[in-house]
């Protein structure tokens, strides 16, 4: 634990610094929870620029969490439901999500192991304004961004409202997904965290 002071104008301000390291496989990540004990500072006028910005930045890291609930595998695809979290774990926003069914971790075959993952905002090429997991063992370029298909993601979280067969290969597609996508940027417009929970046991493909 590390402890970081402010002084401005004879008041302290204290940030306490809680690292934890949470394990998948043989990678680690690093996580601060940055506790205020005067947050007024972050937007007091007379507290310099920089260090605002930075307050402000550090505080609104950990305001909002992602939560992944895959609910099932098919061996084809996984289908599962995400929401957005505020610091009192009132849901801000829920989606529907589709991705590839687990397939050993494989590039461009399978979901990703679930886990804990810091998310990036990005900018694709491909896929426009989206968001990045990071330090994804093995993989690389994992995003959640818009789609219907699972032929739209080689990996990737697929983000919607809804569902229905819009192609008729007798598998589910997520609807309304650009809808969504704006909604969750709109919303969610710095670093944050993703927790993936698969609450069905993996099916391989054979």
């Amino acid at each position: 634990m590390a402890l970081w002071e402010h002084n401005h104008e004879r008041k302290q301000v204290y940030v306490k610094i809680h690292s934890t390291f949470l394990k998948d496989s043989k990678t680690y990540f690093c996580f601060g929870v940055f506790i205020f004990y005067d947050i007024s500072s972050c937007f007091c006028s007379k507290t310099p620029r920089a260090e605002r910005l930075f307050l402000r930045n550090q505080l609104n890291i950990y305001i909002m969490y992602l939560l992944l609930n895959r609910i099932s595998d098919n061996g084809t695809q996984t289908v599962g439901s995400l929401s957005l979290y505020d610091s009192s774990n009132n849901v801000l926003l829920r989606f529907d999500t589709l991705e590839l069914s687990y397939n050993d971790n494989k590039t461009g075959k399978s979901c990703v192991p679930a886990g804990m993952y810091v998310v990036n905002r990005k900018m694709s090429y491909r896929h426009g304004n989206c968001f990045e997991l990071q330090n994804v063992l093995g993989r690389s370029n994992i995003l959640i961004h818009k789609g219907n298909f699972n032929s739209d993601t080689k990996g990737c979280i697929l983000i919607g409202n809804g569902w229905k067969d819009i192609n008729k290969d007798f598998e589910v597609d997520v609807l309304n997904s650009k809808i969504a996508m704006n909604n969750l940027l709109r919303t969610l417009n710095t670093t944050t965290t993703i927790q993936i929970k698969n609450l069905w046991l993996p099916k391989k493909n054979v």
